[in-house]
């Protein structure tokens, strides 16, 4: 491991639980279905080669209060429904529907995305992150500078 731990990577989800519950998840760092308070994680085969621009608003978001207005409790499956990874209009986000109603700039910045070329757009999680994915690099740089705020890439194109 990066920092020579002496820890099985069990031990490391482990002890990353206790951080809080999305922390197993980057034990691993590979795309997963993850459920219940995050310690139930299932590797997926899946690879994204287009760039992805995340948008990082300087809104907190309270992953407590978003799961309460979703209506679900630590008793309910939060798990519906899957995506099917290979057919992007499957994917969507429960927490975009409660979320955007408090925070309409959420749904500005997705609808931004959408509008300059992103072919797919969501917010991470329980927010507040929007990412968008692209398949040109012209319409992320052009999406990166008319979006006031904070962002960063993931894949950069390599040309």
């Amino acid at each position: 491991t990066f920092w020579n731990i002496n820890m099985s990577d069990e031990q490391l989800m482990s002890l990353a639980g206790k951080i809080g519950s999305d922390c197993p998840f980057f034990v691993r760092n590979k795309p997963s279905i993850v459920t219940g308070r995050g310690e139930h994680i299932e590797n997926i085969d899946f690879t994204l080669s287009s760039p992805i621009l995340v948008v990082c608003p300087s809104l907190h978001i309270s992953t407590p209060e978003a799961y309460q207005k979703l209506g679900f409790s630590e008793n309910k499956s939060l798990l519906s429904s899957r995506c099917v990874v290979s057919d992007i209009a499957s994917y969507h986000n429960d927490f975009e529907k409660v979320i955007f109603a408090i925070h309409p700039v959420l749904q500005g910045i997705k609808t931004a995305l959408l509008n300059s070329g992103a072919y797919y757009s969501a917010m991470s999680g329980s927010g507040s992150s929007i990412f968008g994915l692209f398949e040109n690099k012209r319409a992320l740089t052009d999406a990166q500078r008319n979006i006031p705020f904070p962002s960063f890439i993931v894949n950069q194109f390599t040309e």
